[in-house]
């Protein structure tokens, strides 16, 4: 499966790479020149899918593993693919339970407000709160 170095796959490499994990048994070793953007991409494609991780999550997770992975506009590419990436994977997991109906309801895609109220953080007294000063450190060694 070939794609320009730095360039994002085309949904029919995305597609056949897939097929070819899901068909194997066993491991399988993805590699391009340097191991890092349109390996790290095809494999960001696979963990959104059966993993259900969203884009950012997939890049932080392959960058842990291999430093500098997913460049450019791999990273845009993954955001915007990330929905049907998802509906695949639960397209894919419903018939491999045998679930013959399958619903896509509503995929979350954001959060506009999130309130926590807690009547424990109320009950914080002003005196109970220490607070710092430069001052308490004048007179002390550094490391410097």
């Amino acid at each position: 499966l070939f794609f320009a170095d730095g360039s994002t796959p085309s949904d029919t490499i995305v597609k056949t790479f897939l097929n070819i994990c899901e068909n194997a048994e066993g491991v399988i070793a993805v590699h391009c020149k340097a191991g890092l953007g349109r390996t790290g991409t095809l494999i960001a494609c696979y963990i959104m899918k059966h993993y259900r991780m969203t884009a950012a999550e997939t890049i932080a997770w392959i960058r842990i593993n291999r430093p500098g992975s997913v460049i450019g506009p791999q990273q845009h590419f993954l955001l915007d693919k990330q929905a049907e990436l998802w509906a695949e994977g639960d397209i894919f997991r419903a018939k491999l339970k045998g679930n013959r109906k399958i619903v896509v309801t509503r995929i979350l895609s954001g959060v506009d407000d999130i309130s926590i109220n807690d009547t424990r953080n109320r009950r914080m007294v002003r005196k109970d709160i220490e607070l710092y000063s430069d001052e308490d450190e004048t007179n002390c060694v550094t490391q410097g």
